[in-house]
């Protein structure tokens, strides 16, 4: 905690946010397609055990980076949001946001269910065994769905302009409106 507050307090949350974003993409994604290369260690061995939990360490690191700069990057919107309209809609936004990751949650569990269908993995009832052929398909058109929408999702979150300096304009901005609006009431 006290490593990411030093670090989140001299670097703007926009490219912490896409880092970790970039972090926590590319873990998903690099198992799926060193293994189509044949670039993991083998199946069931502890050396594939440690590159795999590796890539979770960073995956963790990447989705922290996610929940710190986005929780810091909702509140300057928000700031923004009431500068620019003189309307305060945290709670709308809020909402907004968490309709959209539900939205894109239920997309890709969909996605997943498509993928599964269209590669035809067993059932796990069946007690069928995955083939080597299914993993690999698997494996292909997972890592390429979990890259393009990945990517796409990065090319979107980059857009994101709100700077640190803005942010403190803003504020102060807030600031003076909230003291003139005070300043009316007592005299009026």
């Amino acid at each position: 905690a006290v490593g990411a507050r030093f670090i989140v307090t001299r670097t703007e949350p926009k490219y912490l946010y896409l880092t970790g974003y970039a972090i926590l993409l590319t873990s998903y994604v690099a198992p799926l397609f060193l293994t189509l290369l044949g670039l993991l260690p083998e199946f069931g061995s502890g050396a594939l055990a440690g590159v795999l939990f590796g890539f979770q360490l960073a995956a963790g690191l990447g989705a922290g980076l996610l929940m710190i700069c986005s929780l810091i990057m909702f509140a300057e919107t928000t700031d923004e949001y009431r500068f620019v309209r003189n309307v305060s809609r945290t709670a709308l936004i809020l909402g907004l946001i968490t309709f959209g990751n539900k939205l894109a949650s239920g997309l890709g569990k969909v996605v997943s269910g498509w993928i599964l269908e269209w590669v035809g993995f067993p059932d796990v009832k069946s007690g069928v065994e995955v083939t080597p052929g299914v993993a690999s398909d698997l494996a292909l058109y997972a890592g390429v769905f979990c890259a393009v929408a990945g990517l796409a999702g990065l090319a979107v979150l980059s857009t994101f302009r709100l700077t640190r300096a803005r942010h403190a304009e803003i504020v102060a901005g807030l600031r003076e409106r909230d003291r003139m609006m005070q300043t009316e009431a007592a005299s009026g």
